[in-house]
């Protein structure tokens, strides 16, 4: 609930930045993505200890079909349309990306092969990134009401909290 509310605070603080979070396709997006993440998660456990299939091989085909995915959303989004105004550019943090998520998702993935890891702490914690996105957004990209959406960060940091506290009792 405090999660939950918290994401409602965001709202919010975004009104004053001029979002409208209930036509804003962007949120939708967001909100659609939350959703797939937690079947998506909900699918891995099972998976994994239902079906027993090994930890290793389910991040192998993840990376199979991520890779097939990318590459087509590539070719129908990125190629007719942005080839020209945007043109591709190597950087050598594209790889760095590759990497740090699959060491991320071999983490991921070995949390969610033991018996005893419960979907509704990992799930949260992988969440909990946001941290990340929350500092980079301040320093780098100069966000607006930066002290208001630290207090609503703290509210859901401590959401999760109390989630990881309570499903360990």
């Amino acid at each position: 609930m405090l999660i939950f509310c918290c994401l409602f605070a965001y709202s919010r603080v975004g009104k004053r930045e001029e979002i409208r979070f209930a036509r804003n396709k962007w949120v939708f997006f967001i909100f659609a993505a939350t959703i797939f993440a937690a079947i998506s998660a909900l699918y891995d456990k099972y998976l994994l200890n239902t079906l027993g299939i090994h930890r290793m091989e389910v991040q192998a085909w993840f990376s199979v079909y991520q890779f097939i995915l990318i590459l087509m959303l590539t070719c129908v989004f990125y190629l007719p349309i942005r080839k020209h105004k945007y043109p591709f550019q190597w950087q050598w943090t594209i790889p760095l990306i590759g990497i740090c998520l699959l060491f991320a998702d071999f983490f991921y993935f070995y949390a969610l092969s033991l018996p005893q890891a419960l979907i509704a702490i990992i799930s949260p914690v992988r969440r909990s990134a946001v941290i990340v996105s929350f500092v980079a957004g301040a320093v780098i990209f100069k966000e607006k009401n930066i002290a208001r959406k630290a207090v609503i960060l703290l509210g859901i940091l401590c959401g999760i909290a109390l989630l990881y506290v309570t499903n360990g009792l």
